[in-house]
């Protein structure tokens, strides 16, 4: 899998699992924020380069905000894929 791959995917999965929060159910609420800690940390750690600590911290704390994250890298490797134009 490519780097554009992994991030649509990583996008679907963060996608789905925000979903989760929308719920009435509590104990599936309390898992989808841990899974989506975990896609954060992951995410960071994988892509530094791209992300500020400043935006790590923001995606940790609105996890909203790492579906932007997602895209930003996507646009940044599409980019480069595309030779740059």
């Amino acid at each position: 899998m490519n780097k554009l791959e992994a991030l649509a995917f990583n996008r679907i999965c963060a996608c789905f699992t925000l979903s989760s929060l929308a719920g009435s159910d509590t104990a599936a609420a309390v898992v989808a924020l841990a899974e989506l800690d975990d896609m954060i940390d992951d995410f960071y750690s994988e892509y530094k380069e791209l992300v500020s600590p400043e935006e790590y911290e923001g995606a940790k704390k609105n996890p909203e905000s790492f579906i932007a994250l997602i895209d930003q890298a996507h646009r940044h490797y599409a980019k480069i894929e595309s030779g740059g134009k």
